[in-house]
């Protein structure tokens, strides 16, 4: 059995590692080609995304002595017990030694500092193994930590990103964790769990379904529905459990509403969920976005702040009323401004930095209010003209508490066919 099977998706990753594997079960047929054998690997990305899994994949399918390290102890102790493993792989070279979560190895926050005493060792041990049959593998959870001589080529001559699943990958992680529970509804709705999903780690996502099955038990029901899996979701990703008073529910929905309509109309399918639930202490409602739907373009740099003014102008023109919570759409908006625009020069407006004169930064501000004022008006005339799908998805919302793709989907289907 390939070692690899256990890791789902991750094509492009593990057929490096499987090429790095094939590399040190070969080394004599390297060799003779004049071929210097890979000296290391590194795997970098968020915690939970199956980094240590491919590591041990590597380790299992690699016929070579293990020599493991973990960060249990601290000071000299720790850097004595380190240099004891790298004198033992030397001795039974030839040898892997595994360096897990490398990045906690120094409570240093200056990854530049190479002077940091445990990452200095570090690099003196990995010199000393250059020239003999030592391969040495590392995880971390942030690369920025790690100086970068430490992962310069040389001592780690790969380098591989391991990211949260997105697309395909996705998927079939999402299926595998599913096919583990013979509980739940075949019929659930896939493509609006994968959507809410989108881009968690696999401990996330496993979290999720393992939880979502929690409720169906609770509740005394055989079944795991649509239901548990998204409101698992919600919570476990989004910290969204508590309904809104009741007071406010309506002008929450159309708030909610709005960001989500003007985004599924400027960008399809670009939303997750909404919700008009909270956290219960800093936010009630939430529009949850796929990421990785726009391009970063101008053009997109101003829709994202049309969505951002979504939630006030949905509330203006659903119900006629003024939006309380209006401060923080304006504050997103002129953020978007600031991380988008200025850096394109766009409208005139430019980079303000330490440099910059009082009087540029006035200019940039009367700009900036103007550009809001352009895209208000914008995006006002757009939830106008689609107010029926602006009351649709409030309606549900008020009825439902959240809504996820396809639902958005099924909505903008039956509006636009009436």
């Amino acid at each position: 059995m390939d070692a690899f099977e256990k890791v789902i998706g991750y094509e492009r990753q593990k057929s490096i590692i499987k090429k790095i594997g094939y590399c040190l079960n070969h080394v004599e047929e390297l060799k003779a080609f004049g071929v210097k054998p890979p000296h290391g690997l590194l795997l970098y990305g968020r915690p939970g995304v199956g980094k240590t899994l491919m590591a041990e994949c590597l380790i299992e399918s690699v016929k070579r002595p293990t020599f493991r390290c973990y960060h249990a102890t601290k000071g000299h102790k720790f850097l004595e017990e380190l240099k004891n493993l790298f004198d033992a792989a030397k001795e039974g070279a030839p040898s892997l030694i595994f360096l897990d979560d490398m990045d906690k190895y120094s409570d240093g926050f200056f990854p530049d500092d190479e002077d940091t005493q445990e990452f200095s060792v570090l690099q003196s041990l990995i010199n000393e193994c250059k020239d003999l049959d030592v391969f040495v593998l590392a995880t971390a959870n942030r690369i920025e930590k790690l100086p970068r001589s430490l992962y310069r080529n040389g001592r780690f001559d790969e380098k591989l990103a391991i990211e949260s699943p997105t697309g395909m990958d996705a998927v079939k992680i999402t299926e595998h964790y599913v096919s583990r529970y013979s509980t739940l509804d075949p019929e659930y709705d896939k493509g609006g769990f994968c959507d809410l999903v989108h881009g968690c780690s696999c401990a996330d996502i496993e979290t999720v379904i393992n939880n979502a099955a929690v409720y169906a038990v609770c509740d005394e029901r055989k079944v795991i529905q649509d239901d548990d899996l998204f409101r698992s979701a919600l919570s476990n990703l989004y910290e969204i459990s508590e309904s809104s008073k009741p007071e406010e529910k309506v002008t929450i929905a159309y708030h909610e509403a709005g960001h989500a309509v003007l985004s599924e109309l400027l960008y399809p399918h670009s939303i997750a969920a909404v919700s008009i639930m909270g956290d219960g202490k800093t936010f009630s409602g939430k529009t949850i976005q796929i990421e990785g739907r726009t391009s970063g373009n101008v053009r997109d740099a101003e829709n994202e702040i049309m969505v951002a003014l979504g939630g006030t102008l949905g509330v203006e023109i659903g119900l006629g009323e003024d939006d309380l919570g209006g401060c923080a759409d304006i504050a997103n908006a002129h953020d978007s401004i600031e991380r988008l625009l200025l850096a394109t020069g766009k409208y005139g407006l430019s980079q303000t930095g330490r440099n910059a004169t009082n009087a540029r930064q006035h200019q940039n501000e009367i700009i900036g209010e103007a550009v809001i004022h352009r895209l208000s008006e914008k995006a006002r005339l757009l939830l106008v003209k689609n107010i029926g799908f602006l009351r649709a998805v409030a309606e549900e919302l008020l009825a439902k508490e959240y809504l996820v793709s396809t639902d958005l989907r099924r909505i903008a289907a039956t509006y636009k066919a009436a």
